[in-house]
C-alpha cells in the first residue's frame, strides 16, 4: 500500500480522481432531481380519485427506489466497479425469488387489480370462492372481511381475484325473493291477496319496481307461490325476517294450508 503511494504519478493521478469525484457528484444531483422530478409527476398522474391511496403508495415506492438502484449501479460503473457480475447475480436472484414467492407476487398483482378496477370497497358485504362477508380493509397482498357471525377473515388477494366476485352492496337496492309452498285446495287469489296485505304493512318495501306475486310452480304436494319485493340493501335482511316470520303467522291465523311430505313408518313385529 505504501508503494502504491510512493510510485504513484499524482500529476496525473489527482486530474483522474478530482474527474470522478465530480462526476460522481453530479450523478448523485441529477439522480436525486430525476428521482424528484417523476415522483411529482406520478404524484400527479394518479391524483385521479379512483386509484386506492394504497395502490398510490405502492407504485410511488416501487418507482422510487427502482430508479435509486438503477443510479447506484450506473455510479459504481462510473467509479470503475463491473456491475456485470452484479446484474448477473441480480437476474439469478430475481428469478429465484420470483419462483420462491411466486404467490407472494400473484397476491400483489391481484392486489393491484383489485385497488385499480375496484369490484369492491371497504363496507361492501361481498361474496367469492366460498367465502361471504364485509370488506374491513383491502390491502396490496390480502383483504380482511368480517362475517355476520363476527369472524375475521383474512383472504389472499390471489383467492378473491381468481374467482367470481358477487358484491352485494354494489346497488342501492336488493330484491327479496320469497317461494310459499301451499296446499292445492287453497284459493290462490286469496293466498295473493293475503301476501299482499303483509307487504303493505312495511313501507320500507319499495312501490317501485312494483311486487309481484306469481304461481312460480306446480309441486308434487303444494303449489308454490313466488314474492318478489325491492327494498333498500340496508333493510334488506331486516324485511326478509320479517316477510318469513310474519307469512307463518298470519297463514296460521287464517288456517292457509303450507303442507310437507312426511312420511309413515309401521313397525311390525315378527
Amino acid at each position: 500500500m505504501l508503494n502504491f503511494f510512493k510510485n504513484a504519478d499524482w500529476n496525473t493521478l489527482i486530474p483522474v480522481i478530482i474527474d470522478k469525484i465530480i462526476g460522481t457528484i453530479l450523478i448523485i444531483v441529477i439522480g436525486y432531481f430525476l428521482v424528484r422530478f417523476v415522483n411529482n409527476l406520478l404524484v400527479k398522474l394518479l391524483k385521479k380519485p379512483r386509484i386506492d391511496t394504497t395502490l398510490k403508495t405502492f407504485i410511488e415506492s416501487l418507482v422510487y427506489w427502482g430508479m435509486w438502484i438503477v443510479i447506484l449501479l450506473i455510479l459504481m460503473s462510473y467509479i470503475g466497479v463491473d456491475i456485470g457480475p452484479i446484474l448477473a447475480s441480480l437476474s439469478v436472484a430475481g428469478f429465484i425469488t420470483g419462483f420462491a414467492m411466486k404467490d407472494v407476487l400473484s397476491n400483489l398483482a391481484a392486489g393491484m387489480m383489485i385497488l385499480g378496477n375496484k369490484p369492491f370497497k371497504v363496507g361492501d358485504y361481498i361474496k367469492s370462492g366460498g367465502i361471504s362477508g364485509t370488506v374491513k380493509k383491502i390491502g396490496i397482498s390480502s383483504s380482511v372481511l368480517t362475517t355476520p357471525e363476527n369472524q375475521k377473515i383474512t383472504v389472499p388477494n390471489a383467492e378473491l381475484w381468481g374467482n367470481p366476485i358477487t358484491n352485494y352492496s354494489a346497488y342501492k337496492t336488493r330484491r327479496i325473493d320469497i317461494k310459499i309452498g301451499v296446499s292445492y285446495e287453497e284459493d290462490i287469489d286469496m293466498v295473493i291477496r293475503t301476501l299482499d296485505e303483509i307487504v303493505k304493512e312495511k313501507k320500507e318495501i319499495l312501490k317501485e319496481p312494483e311486487v309481484s306475486f306469481f304461481v312460480s310452480e306446480l309441486g308434487d304436494y303444494t303449489v308454490n307461490i313466488g314474492l318478489r319485493c325491492w327494498t333498500k340493501i340496508d333493510d334488506y335482511w331486516d324485511i326478509l325476517y320479517f316477510l318469513n316470520k310474519k307469512i307463518k303467522e298470519v297463514f296460521e291465523k287464517k288456517k292457509i294450508s303450507m303442507p310437507n311430505p312426511t312420511m309413515d313408518i309401521n313397525m311390525r313385529k315378527e
